[in-house]
């Protein structure tokens, strides 16, 4: 069985195409419309996940991954709400190019410890955060004008610089 599954240049991926598909460990995803809700959710064996130039994740789109351990996601529209919700296994995201991102995008990935928010993105939604305990180095970009309400809370940072307009 092929554990490693790469979609490209196909339009979208729609709600539930992949859920809780239990024998993807890589994921690949370029040059796609969207990444429909709850598309990739309970996928409990996915490991790594790399995502480029696409258009925009939709709610819960990896929520309940609980083995994935990195993201890499470039060129990317925007990661709506519970985009990655749950995702206990979830150590380290690399964002460059983002849109948007949604509240609870990243809500209780307890494994979080490191994540940079790329320039582009002028404000940290509701709870985006939230429950990463783990959480110990964010980078936050310099155009970053608003941090909403428990949008970090109960993480665990060794320092924070926060950007001078918000």
């Amino acid at each position: 069985i092929n554990k490693e599954l790469s979609i490209a240049n196909q339009g979208d991926i729609e709600s539930s195409a992949f859920y809780r598909c239990k024998n993807i460990e890589t994921l690949f995803v370029s040059n796609l419309g969207h990444i429909g809700n709850s598309a990739f959710a309970g996928c409990t064996n996915l490991k790594t996940l790399i995502i480029s130039n696409q258009g925009h994740v939709y709610s819960n789109a990896f929520s309940n991954c609980s083995n994935l351990k990195t993201a890499t996601i470039s060129n990317n529209g925007n990661i709506d709400s519970q985009a990655f919700y749950n995702c206990v296994g979830l150590e380290q995201v690399d964002i460059s190019n983002q849109g948007y991102i949604g509240t609870q995008a990243f809500y209780e990935c307890t494994s979080l410890t490191e994540i940079t928010i790329p320039e582009g993105v002028t404000k940290i939604e509701s709870s985006t955060f939230s429950g990463c305990y783990t959480l110990r180095n964010i980078s936050l970009p310099s155009n970053l004008t608003s941090i909403s309400s428990y949008a970090f809370n109960r993480c665990s940072f060794s320092s924070i610089e926060i950007p001078k307009n918000v």
